[in-house]
């Protein structure tokens, strides 16, 4: 658990998550409870004995067939050393939210969670069988990662579907032309400049849902948002959105991918069931 406190940080290389950006600035930052300073007042991770913590969901089939499906919710901890922090016996169950379909509204199955990442801001008296001292533990949730439709539900958006799909940018899809099914694309030539979205846009978006005097005018706010309402998890002030969403790499990648990869590389890859050239 001290593997944060002594690893040491080289500006230049990144090999963790706590080389990234975002945990850096915390490290500079007054712990607040919904805007108001801790008591007594301290920086994000100042302790050596501060855990960070990452929470992660996604979807699995129940059952070899169908579509069922259940979410487990899972935290990881990364004070602990990146090759024990994602083995089974370091990784906290939280529990699972039962199928058969996707949660219509995952807040509602975190508020425990929420709750106890509250108390674990303000610190539980805990004593240190090293220094023989009791002392405040905190914990911060600082990482949230998972495929897209998992990411839209934490960050309580879209996704993919909506007129703005992106959680970090503000591109705008548009409808397919004839398409009766209503389906948007983002279009490859598009002007990319000015998209980056901030915490405080985002949340400032959220907000004009949530207070939308008619349910036609919350549709169409968060239409054109992507937003549709401010997620539970954004009363965590050790969270920022977009940054603490990374998109998941192991999606980007890895699946699919690379077993199309080494199928074009060894010559046994098929498309629409013509071989391809692997010559040209």
């Amino acid at each position: 658990m001290q593997y944060r406190s002594t690893r040491q940080h080289f500006p230049d290389i990144s090999s963790d998550i706590f080389d990234g950006e975002y945990y850096q600035q915390l490290c500079s930052t007054p712990i607040t409870i919904q805007g108001k300073p801790v008591d007594p007042p301290a920086n994000y991770f100042e302790d050596d004995r501060d855990i960070a913590l990452g929470l992660s969901t996604d979807g699995y089939g129940i059952f070899s067939n169908g579509q069922a499906t259940a979410w487990p919710l899972i935290i990881f901890i990364y004070n602990l050393p990146p090759e024990l922090r994602v083995h089974a016996e370091h990784i906290l169950a939280l529990g699972v939210i039962p199928g058969p379909n996707k949660p219509a509204k995952i807040d509602s199955f975190l508020i425990p969670l929420h709750e106890e990442l509250f108390q674990l801001t303000k610190g539980v008296k805990t004593y240190d069988i090293q220094s023989m001292k009791s002392f405040l533990l905190r914990a911060f949730l600082i990482l949230l990662f998972g495929d897209f439709p998992a990411i839209s539900m934490l960050m309580n958006m879209k996704g993919v579907n909506g007129i703005s799909p992106c959680r970090n940018c503000k591109i705008t899809a548009i409808p397919i032309p004839g398409d009766t099914n209503h389906t948007h694309y983002v279009p490859l030539i598009t002007d990319l400049t000015n998209l980056g979205r901030k915490h405080v846009e985002l949340m400032a978006d959220a907000k004009q849902v949530d207070e939308a005097e008619s349910i036609a005018a919350t549709d169409r706010i968060a239409r054109e948002t992507g937003i549709k309402g401010t997620p539970l998890l954004s009363t965590l002030d050790s969270l920022a959105f977009p940054q603490s969403f990374p998109l998941d790499f192991m999606h980007i990648a890895w699946e699919n991918v690379v077993k199309t990869l080494i199928g074009l590389w060894t010559g046994k890859y098929k498309c629409q069931g013509h071989e391809v050239d692997h010559q040209q």
